[in-house]
């Protein structure tokens, strides 16, 4: 009786050890209890990642751009899935040239559940650098409180910061990028390159700064320092137009303009700072001129002006159209007569921006250049019914502009 009670104990456990197989297999559906292998492809930058399972179950690897492969385990009970490195690598850029990744692979339940395989184990891979060239040195002088960085970047897709700035990468890979201090002294700057799954490219220049970048522009012109009569406008055809103002004594200056209908002569300085110089216009438009001022001690400061060939008042008022809204968002030389109410001023200092709501409900931005003490005036709230101008098409909000030559009211 002993015996048989062994027996039947001996039997009971066999029966619970070989239900409760049955039953993890029920649970995990297809698992195998041979564990995945990874293994580097000789032939390629690559990995091979092969898992065992039953036949006919599913499996899904995922990379890390989201990607999806399913496939369907064959007779030979394994499925090897050839990863490349740049798949293996996380999408975002990396701080060093080697990293741990762990393959993403799901086994599929008959119920479309989909479980995370656990014990895929993982990989060191090495991360591709961002090979970057500078043009510069590591030390560098400043005599005018401006530095130049440029070198190239591969791959040319990186993105390139200069003193926390980013800078522009051409298609060849070129960039160039300037940093002006407003401090004498040491300093540095900081030149970053990244890209998602590449180790980031980090350097640091060190720049004297002798001389400190002007935080202000250094070029004055006449209505800045109580010179109300003068007008950077003229309404002849033949007579080229003076430009005056001031820069600090003992100051160089240039004049450019990248219109080939402009000529401007040598600008003129006297002691005292106060320059000159003429710009002829062979045809009827709006100008910008490039200053360019360089003072003894080595700050450059630049800005732009405007100066402008106007057509003859009279003859444009008399040919001007009544106002067309839809007109107004393609650039054109017709002359309208535009009415509205001012409601906003957007810009008022070397010329004036406003926006003009007008009678229908629509609204428009003008651009007016009104230095001299003759002029019209925009003010906010006033309405006017007798301004001249031209379409300039739509700005960059999608609202339609308007050049303005003429205010008569």
């Amino acid at each position: 009786m002993k015996n048989n009670n062994s027996f039947g104990r001996k039997a009971a456990l066999i029966a619970a050890a070989l239900a409760a197989i049955l039953l993890c297999l029920m649970l995990a559906g297809c698992t195998s209890r041979r564990a995945p292998e990874i293994k580097k492809d000789p032939n390629s930058n690559s990995y091979l990642v092969t898992v065992y399972g039953r036949e006919g179950s599913r499996l899904v690897y995922v990379n890390t751009d989201g990607i999806r492969t399913e496939v369907t385990i064959p007779a030979k009970k394994y499925v090897t899935f050839k990863v490349p490195v740049s798949s293996l690598l996380p999408n975002e850029p990396l701080e060093e040239n080697f990293c741990e990744v762990t393959p993403t692979v799901y086994r599929v339940g008959k119920d479309g559940t989909e479980t995370l395989i656990e014990n895929m184990g993982s990989v060191m891979v090495d991360v591709p650098a961002i090979m970057v060239s500078l043009d510069e040195g590591d030390q560098l002088v400043s005599e005018d409180g401006s530095v130049t960085i440029s070198g190239r970047v591969d791959p040319i897709t990186s993105v390139v910061t200069v003193g926390g700035e980013p800078a522009e990468v051409a298609v060849n890979g070129s960039f160039t990028h300037t940093v002006r201090f407003e401090d004498t002294g040491e300093h540095t700057i900081n030149i970053t390159a990244s890209l998602n799954g590449y180790s980031t490219y980090r350097h640091t220049v060190r720049v004297d700064v002798k001389t400190a970048f002007p935080t202000e522009t250094l070029i004055q012109m006449p209505w800045e320092y109580g010179d109300t009569e003068y007008s950077q406008r003229v309404r002849s055809v033949v007579d080229p137009i003076e430009v005056r103002g001031r820069v600090p004594a003992g100051s160089a200056l240039t004049a450019t303009s990248e219109s080939t209908n402009a000529t401007i002569s040598s600008p003129v300085i006297d002691g005292e700072g106060n320059f000159s110089f003429s710009v002829g216009m062979a045809a009827l438009g709006d100008y910008i001129i490039d200053l360019v001022c360089t003072t003894p001690a080595g700050q450059i400061s630049q800005r732009s002006i405007h100066v402008q060939r106007a057509p003859e008042m009279s003859s444009y008022v008399m040919g001007a159209w009544r106002m067309n809204y839809a007109s107004f968002a393609y650039a054109g030389t017709q002359g309208y007569q535009i009415g509205g109410t001012v409601i906003e001023i957007l810009k008022n200092d070397d010329y004036v921006l406003a926006v003009l709501r007008l009678d229908d409900g629509n609204s428009i931005v003008l651009e007016y250049h009104n230095h001299y003490a003759s002029a019209g005036t925009l003010e906010v709230g006033k309405t006017y019914s007798s301004i001249y101008g031209r379409p300039m098409g739509l700005n960059e909000d999608g609202i339609p502009k308007a050049y303005v030559w003429f205010i008569n009211d």
